[in-house]
């Protein structure tokens, strides 16, 4: 029964082994009784001097004087009989029959009073960022993942255990990373990121050791950073050299036939996690050489080539060999493997660091031999990057002759004729495409309109129209097709006056009465986008990205800028039309200090709103947005902003926050947020009809689940 108490005991001490407040500085904090469950006073510690982190262990020593590790696996709290040992994580440890027992009379890295369990206590409330060890923070970390914490609050809490005075970090995150590698049920994961958060702290918590440097890149070269110091670089060669020798075994056992993966003392990481390293820790191939001697490369090398060429790990490969600039690895056998995979984005990373056309002019040619949309993609965006629209002219036309094609398969036939533009072969594309998937009336319709607009000869001379669309017949076939495959109108409303284009104040007018007589209606927009501006856009966004980590530092900025924008919405539509809370919608609802710039040119990304649809029963009005804000702007707010801001017409649409959104933006007097001059009280009241869709589908699936008696509302 002593044992039991005692075992017990060192349980719950070992609840609080991750963690200790900062004025206690000594390895062994509280003292178990020894031989019964009745608490006992506490023993002051004795003061211990503090020292830099090297290579220390973590070990707990039971009353029997057997050596009893840390919960592995279990968080805080895990019972007593399953304590797996964090010192058996620790990759430095020897293992197997051949282990060299500790000497009599030796002690571990905390000091253990006699009778009793010596462990680290934990404060819920604060990690211990001053005296744990590689082991220590590994368990911390995988605790609060248990835990469900999230992961900005996780990196904090790394930040503060790296930031401690007395770690050295590049040496405590190498050890932490080898840990971890070899943690019980964690060896076999394809990417670990608990690893990733760790080499994610190590940058923010030593920009004072560390420096930007010229890495050469293949023919290229790239601005990196790095430690300053070799020896701060050298853990991270270490675990490197380490992984590789782990992947030479891994070979040799397969060489051998064996299916069981050996035991050994070497750290496994798995291809993301040991370019994370390379790059936190800024090694070159000239770190690894210097460490390792030419068989190093040689490894490095053939590890990279199994990544790209064996195992289908193409961007770990890829950016690998880029990394360490492995020249062997920029031939054309690569270039085809990656485009042959789809991976046409590396294929095109490859090619530009390497000097010459030939292996350029080669990736073209491959991402054009695809044959798929995405390599013509590529193809058009590789003529663009390398300069070679002389020579492959014909790869801009295949690529948006691919898209138009894309674009009518869903239905998007006005969006392709608008982005075919003034190009007359574009444009037969259009129309063919369109007879091709079955639509021949609205490829007629393309047809009168564009010889009106253009002549005759709008589709160039070589382009047959009268064999495209067929006889007469056919053609009356087609638009029955075309009309039965979609919702109509009711009989004879179009006729009798139900539909009304408003362009003017006299249909703003006439509008306006017979939408405050109803008592619901319905709103959509229509928009367009603008392809010279996109265009321009991707345009200044490539010149952004150039290199990898070029782009991967312009791909954080925009996922920032997207995580902001998003924040602003989700403010602005708790606070807009749709909640009927009467502030408007929109990036309209900026506020008296909004920069005018960014108000203007938020309005003219707006202008595209070519077309407001407003319906009730048996009306329906298209309101020509763009016309009325040149002819009578003045009169809309009157109108059409009364009607969306009373209180006795209810608004509907499905997705309408959107169009509610765009609207506010274009002209905020009329369907902006009170405070800049909108209606007054706001838009409102309005129904979201995708929210009901989707309380329908839950209620539906639950009734499903549950036999018909899934609560409503």
């Amino acid at each position: 029964m002593r044992s039991i108490q005692r075992v017990g005991a060192a349980t719950l001490f070992l609840r609080g082994t991750l963690g200790s407040p900062r004025n206690d500085a000594s390895p062994a904090r509280r003292v178990a009784p020894s031989s019964s469950s009745v608490p006992s006073p506490r023993v002051p510690p004795a003061p211990a001097a503090r020292v830099p982190h090297r290579r220390g262990r973590a070990i707990t020593v039971a009353a029997s004087g057997r050596e009893m590790g840390a919960p592995a696996g279990r968080g805080e709290g895990a019972r007593a009989g399953g304590l797996a040992g964090i010192d058996e994580s620790d990759p430095r440890r020897p293992r197997g029959p051949n282990a060299r027992a500790p000497p009599p009379g030796a002690t571990s890295d905390a000091a253990t009073p006699a009778g009793g369990t010596a462990a680290m206590t934990h404060d819920d409330d604060e990690v211990d960022a001053t005296s744990g060890t590689p082991a220590l923070a590994v368990e911390r970390l995988l605790a609060l993942e248990r835990e469900g914490m999230k992961f900005h609050q996780m990196r904090e809490r790394c930040r503060a255990i790296l930031a401690a005075p007395d770690v050295h970090v590049p040496s405590f995150a190498a050890d932490a990373l080898a840990i971890l590698a070899n943690h019980p049920g964690r060896e076999t994961a394809a990417v670990d990121p608990i690893a990733h958060l760790i080499m994610e702290c190590v940058p923010r918590v030593t920009a004072h050791i560390r420096e930007r440097h010229d890495f050469p890149m293949m023919d290229d070269a790239s601005v990196r950073e790095r430690f300053v110091d070799s020896k701060d670089r050298s853990p991270g060669v270490r675990l490197i050299l380490d992984a590789l020798a782990a992947v030479d075994d891994d070979d040799d056992e397969s060489a051998d036939g064996s299916t069981d993966r050996r035991e050994t003392d070497k750290t496994r990481l798995d291809p993301r996690t040991l370019l994370r390293v390379a790059e936190t820790y800024g090694v070159s191939l000239e770190d690894i050489t210097d460490a390792g001697g030419r068989d190093a490369r040689t490894s490095l090398e053939a590890y990279a080539r199994s990544l790209i060429h064996r195992e289908g790990k193409h961007a770990p490969g890829v950016n690998l060999a880029l990394w360490f600039s492995l020249d062997e690895l920029a031939d054309v056998t690569t270039v085809d493997e990656l485009t042959r995979a789809g991976a046409f984005g590396l294929a095109s990373d490859v090619a530009a660091c390497v000097a010459g056309d030939v292996l350029k002019r080669r990736c073209v040619e491959a991402c054009l031999d695809s044959g798929d949309h995405a390599g013509l993609r590529a193809a058009h965006a590789a003529t663009e990057r390398f300069r070679l629209g002389t020579v492959f002219p014909s790869a801009k036309a295949r690529y948006f002759e691919s898209t138009i094609e894309r674009m009518v398969a869903k239905g998007q036939a006005e969006a392709a004729l608008r982005h075919a533009g003034d190009d007359e072969d574009l444009r037969g594309c259009v129309i063919a495409s369109l007879v091709a998937s079955g639509d021949a009336s609205t490829a007629a319709e393309f047809v009168a309109r564009l010889a009106a607009e253009h002549g005759e000869d709008f589709a160039g001379a070589d382009f047959d129209v009268g064999d495209l669309l067929g006889t007469e017949k056919e053609l009356a076939a087609a638009r029955a097709a075309r009309r039965d495959a979609h919702v109509q109108l009711p009989d004879g409303m179009a006729e009798n006056g139900g539909v009304v284009w408003v362009d003017d104040e006299d249909g703003l007018r006439a509008a306006r009465d017979a939408l405050l007589a109803a008592d619901v209606v319905g709103l959509d927009t229509e928009w367009a986008a603008d392809p010279a501006a996109e265009r321009l856009r991707a345009e200044r966004n490539r010149r952004k990205k150039g290199t990898r980590w070029a782009r991967k530092r312009w791909r954080d900025r925009k996922k920032l800028a997207e995580k902001l924008a998003a924040e602003a919405e989700a403010l602005e539509a708790s606070d807009g039309a749709s909640s009927g809370e009467g502030d408007g919608t929109g990036a309209g609802s900026g506020g008296e200090d909004e920069d005018e710039d960014a108000a203007a040119a938020e309005r003219r990304a707006a202008s595209v709103v070519a077309l407001l649809q407003v319906a009730t029963r048996d009306r329906v009005f298209l309101v020509d947005l763009p016309a009325l804000l040149r002819a009578c702007p003045d009169a809309i707010a009157p109108t059409l902003g009364a009607v969306l801001a009373d209180r006795s017409v209810l608004k509907t649409g499905f997705g309408v926050a959107e169009d509610l959104r765009r609207l506010a933006r274009l002209h905020p007097p009329a369907f902006g947020a009170e405070r800049l001059g909108g209606p007054r009280g706001g838009v409102g009241p309005v129904i979201d009809l995708q929210h009901v869709w989707a309380a329908g589908t839950r209620i539906a699936r639950e009734e499903a689940a549950d036999g018909g008696r899934a609560k409503r509302g």
